[in-house]
């Protein structure tokens, strides 16, 4: 949180905002303000997990706008040619900022995956166990020396591309809708309930709980020290 408020105490000093967030302690390599930008880069580290043998799998994550870049196909072909320990995710949230998926893509996705020769899992990401269980295959499959794999997950957008974007290409009952229908919070409670004797009291104390985390996060980040003029060259590439 504080890295969002760009403060000094943020992962990144302040430096990442929210398009650029990188924690490499926990093996976030760092969002990538560059449309396409990720799959190249966890190629690179699915090479080094591939060469070291420590069974790691690197994981890209990407949009259908982003499905349609040079840089994402090069990736699915090298992480293919090199049979990489890696999982490319697609978030398809059926557009790319303002512009539907069904006017920029061409083909299916599950097409593009096989062009490549990879395997092709498909979830619905509203729905928190097919969500987990296709990963669990990917890894699975990516971790077991046998290449890579797309994981094409469905999901719904509810907010415009940025901060203050209007959505008028989009109609509001469409939105209204996919509220309803795909909040992965809501069918996760709705699932749990069906096939467990968890109360909803027990629901609402974990929701009270996470509420109060973030407005402590919030606050805190509010409250932190910004990052001073002399702090400016400070790693920006390599400290030694």
């Amino acid at each position: 949180m504080a890295e969002i408020y760009g403060k000094k105490t943020g992962v990144c000093e302040g430096k990442g905002g929210s398009m650029h967030i990188a924690d490499l302690s926990l093996g976030m390599l760092g969002a990538n303000g560059i449309v396409g930008g990720g799959p190249p880069l966890i190629c690179g580290a699915a090479l080094s997990h591939k060469l070291l043998k420590d069974g790691g799998v690197a994981v890209a994550f990407y949009g259908d706008g982003a499905s349609n870049e040079g840089t994402t196909l090069e990736s699915l072909n090298l992480a293919t040619v090199w049979s990489l320990p890696a999982v490319f995710v697609l978030e398809d949230n059926c557009y790319g900022e303002a512009t539907a998926s069904s006017y920029a893509c061409a083909g299916s996705q599950r097409a593009r995956a096989e062009g490549f020769g990879m395997p092709y899992i498909e979830c619905d990401g509203s729905d928190f166990f097919a969500v987990h269980q296709a990963a669990e295959e990917a890894i699975a499959h990516a971790r077991s020396g046998k290449g890579p794999v797309m994981m094409h997950v469905h999901l719904a957008r509810w907010y415009g591309h940025f901060e203050g974007d209007a959505a008028s290409y989009r109609r509001s009952e469409d939105v209204t809708r996919l509220r309803a229908e795909k909040d992965c919070l809501r069918n996760f409670r709705e699932q749990v309930s069906t096939v467990s004797t968890i109360e909803a009291s027990a629901f609402d104390a974990i929701d009270s709980a996470v509420r109060e985390e973030i407005d402590r996060a919030v606050s805190k980040a509010k409250s932190d020290p910004v990052p001073q003029a002399a702090d400016l060259h400070e790693n920006v590439y390599v400290t030694y």
